[in-house]
């Protein structure tokens, strides 16, 4: 090999290196960029070992099936089905009982329940109805009604989209907050929709169905939950290294007044500043999130969030009295 193929070589390796390095960053997780390159530079001045945390996952695996509740069982007899045609409700039913009803998605089989609500009434006003069929008409239609609530909460639980919000992880990038403002209108919609359906046994067909493909696509509540508890332990772990530092800086001027340009270059202008967008992100939520699942069976997934903001919450309070006690120490 020439020595001009072997610098070729070469360089196309660095290239290739630098490229899966650039790559591999771009990737990880927006935390992991910020917290280390700052705390690569705290090692540095205050000669201590800030090593990333060992990731752990927000929300523990866990069965959707298991907060599935059971649907009252309402059926009619083939008689009554045929009887319903005189009202237009047969194919309605037609669909519901079709195979292809019965694994329909989430959102559809709502929206199915409120079109039987909706034809239940309106075949209930036909005079022409047999006495018999308008009585058990009348029983099925109230149990449904009754049963509004359970079927929602079924909607939350099997509804794919939703899911999604609680399952998707992927890192974050820059600048959240404004993709979680979206968020949180489309639950906040979603909770018109619910209180439209129990005030009015309707909902707005075509937004529910919308409101599914933007929640498919959106930024998800798991990989911002994945975030804010990654940072916790970011800061954990900085601030346990900070407190058991041995640097003072009247022994080191110098280093000082590196260490502050740390302070207010690296962690107020950058960390602290996608911090508070995290905060701000899970603070938009949480008002959505509450009325949705308050009582709910899944509200255990409410619980960690607000959990998670919390201890998220208190170690950035933890990281920044260290913070307070190194500046106090550099004027004494």
């Amino acid at each position: 090999m020439s020595r001009a193929n072997f610098f070729y070589l070469l360089a196309a390796s660095v290239i290739l290196v630098a490229c899966i390095y650039s790559l591999l960053n771009w990737l990880a997780p927006r935390s992991d960029q910020l917290f280390g390159d700052y705390s690569a530079r705290l090692n540095r001045v205050l000669n201590i070992n800030i090593t990333a945390p060992q990731t752990t996952r927000s929300l523990t695996p866990f069965s959707w099936r298991d907060y599935q509740q059971p649907e009252p069982v309402l059926q009619l007899s083939l008689l009554d089905s045929v009887g319903l045609k005189q009202c237009g409700l047969d194919q309605v039913v037609f669909d519901g009982n079709s195979s292809l009803g019965k694994h329909a998605a989430a959102d559809y089989q709502l929206v199915w329940h409120t079109k039987i609500i909706q034809g239940l009434a309106a075949c209930i006003q036909d005079k022409q109805l047999e006495p018999k069929l308008e009585d058990t008409l009348t029983v099925i239609l109230n149990k449904k009604i009754q049963s509004l609530d359970l079927y929602w909460d079924n909607y939350l639980v099997n509804e794919q989209s939703l899911r999604y919000l609680w399952q998707s992880d992927h890192a974050l990038r820059q600048q959240p907050y404004s993709a979680y403002q979206s968020l949180a209108n489309n639950l906040s919609y979603l909770n018109k929709l619910h209180q439209q359906l129990i005030e009015d046994q309707n909902l707005d067909h075509e937004g529910l169905l919308a409101l599914g493909e933007s929640f498919a696509k959106g930024p998800s509540i798991f990989a911002l939950l994945q975030e804010m508890q990654r940072s916790s332990l970011w800061l954990n772990e900085v601030s346990t290294a900070l407190e058991k530092r041995e640097f003072n800086c009247k022994n080191d001027r110098k280093n000082g007044i590196v260490l502050k340009n740390i302070l207010h270059k690296v962690y107020m202008e950058k960390v602290q500043g996608y911090l508070a967008e995290l905060d701000q992100s899970v603070r938009l939520l949480l008002p959505p999130l509450t009325a949705l699942y308050h009582s709910q069976k899944s509200s255990f997934l409410l619980m960690t969030t607000k959990k998670i903001h919390l201890d998220f919450q208190e170690s950035n309070r933890q990281h920044v009295k260290q913070w307070q006690l190194i500046l106090d120490s550099c004027k004494a």
